[in-house]
């Protein structure tokens, strides 16, 4: 049997992500180690054994050594206008947000079921947590509704710099069940500065009012690492001009652009400094296009798009063509940014693939998640087995693979077909990797 470890956290974007690929990765160097996320909502997906996983899940196999595999997070649920894709091994089923957590709890057995098979075959699994630890309008929640099938210890995570980091924790503690609180070993403090006065007394407050172990961890500007739901938070000059429209997605292709050049848009009149401008996935191409041409970007684009560079990825590749024919997910047809000599046409199958290509003669992977098949005859970016992938041309271009701009030697290329003089954005976590081997005892 396995010793089963759940990093929880006061709220969402605390760093349980960062945290559990850490644990793993120290844990893998000495164990058999798996990481799990049993319940995920997340923009950010990465295709396995014909399904999908969040992507900091498949970061976290990484750490380990580990093929990515359904079972080590069984139920992805994935934002889509006013309804919800909700993702298992054999299936994925719309759900509006009325009946998702009906739904979450009738796949409860598919989880136990995952849960067991991981519990015979590991040494230790580190099981991440969702939002909150403690979610009220959720009748059916895996953080705390789990607890006593693992006979889980517990380390409970938050960010200082969100504010409140005593309440915080404090009220984790004291609304959990006595059996419950009992179980967390360790409180985290995360993103704390060296330089906060009186720092020692915060840890020092929250010890004794939770009769805890409690530490901290660095706060590290610029870190590489994949964001579970969120958006970066670029606030640069604009010479990079992401266009940030409502159902963006995979944003994790976007966390090496250079922080202090990147601003994420949606106002035509935010593209005036743009050097490159970057139309990232979405979950919802049409609606997002025509959110696009409603706001007057469209246009915007179209005009600087002789001077400027644009690029797309998987959806924002799509856009930038001629035109995008719907199918019964995302109905109807658009007339796109027609930059590219190509048309789309979507079908009712999502392409679910890991992808392995060359860039300037070296090796690369990457994958791609999308609906929809791609007429354009001049693909000239990437070399994908015996035929090429994406397009560039003139500042123009676009590719379906994820992942690609990730890619540094790409991404430099790229900043600097587009005039940029800049070093791609992104630290290690080996600090806090260190850090937490200090101070967790297995």
């Amino acid at each position: 049997m396995a010793k089963w470890i759940t990093v929880q956290g006061t709220r969402s974007g605390v760093g349980k992500s960062v945290v559990t690929a850490k644990l793993v990765e120290i844990l893998s160097e000495e164990h058999s180690v798996a990481p799990f996320k049993p319940l995920n909502f997340s923009r950010n997906s990465f295709p396995v054994e014909n399904s999908e996983i969040g992507y900091s899940t498949y970061h976290q196999c990484r750490e380990a050594g580990l093929e990515p595999r359904k079972t080590f997070a069984p139920v992805l649920v994935k934002p889509m206008e006013n309804k919800t894709e909700l993702i298992t091994k054999d299936k994925v089923k719309v759900v509006s947000y009325g009946d998702l957590d009906r739904v979450i709890g009738e796949n409860y057995s598919y989880i136990e079921d995952c849960i067991e098979r991981l519990d015979r075959e590991f040494d230790y699994v580190v099981w991440e947590g969702f939002g909150s630890m403690i979610n009220s309008n959720m009748e059916n929640n895996p953080n705390i509704d789990l607890i006593e099938k693992t006979g889980v210890e517990i380390i409970l995570v938050d960010d200082i710099s969100k504010g409140g980091v005593e309440a915080s924790i404090k009220g984790i503690h004291s609304l959990l069940s006595k059996e419950n609180s009992d179980r967390i070993t360790l409180n985290i403090v995360n993103k704390a500065s060296k330089k906060s006065k009186g720092f020692e007394n915060t840890l020092q407050y929250i010890e004794e009012h939770t009769d805890t172990e409690t530490v901290s961890l660095p706060y590290i500007r610029d870190l590489n690492f994949p964001e579970e739901d969120g958006i970066p938070d670029f606030n640069g000059n604009g010479e990079i001009a992401v266009i940030s429209y409502p159902h963006v997605s995979n944003t994790s292709d976007l966390e090496f652009l250079p922080d202090s050049k990147t601003r994420m848009v949606e106002n035509p009149n935010k593209l005036n400094k743009a050097e490159l401008v970057i139309l990232p996935g979405s979950k919802n191409t049409l609606k997002d296009y025509r959110w696009m041409k409603r706001n007057g970007i469209t246009e915007k684009i179209k005009s600087i798009s002789s001077e400027t560079t644009v690029f797309g990825v998987c959806g924002g590749f799509q856009m930038m063509g001629k035109k995008i024919e719907g199918n019964k997910v995302e109905q109807g047809d658009v007339k796109g940014l027609d930059l590219i000599e190509m048309e789309t046409v979507f079908s009712d199958d999502k392409t679910l693939e890991k992808i392995d290509y060359e860039f300037q003669n070296n090796n690369y992977g990457g994958y791609r998640i999308h609906y929809g098949e791609t007429d354009i005859s001049n693909e000239n970016l990437f070399k994908v087995n015996d035929s090429m992938e994406g397009f560039f041309e003139d500042g123009i271009g676009g590719t379906y693979i994820h992942d690609s701009l990730r890619n540094k030697e790409f991404l430099n290329w790229l900043l600097e077909k587009a005039g940029i003089d800049s070093e791609t954005s992104g630290k290690d976590a080996s600090e806090i990797k260190e850090k937490l081997r200090k101070v967790v005892d297995f």
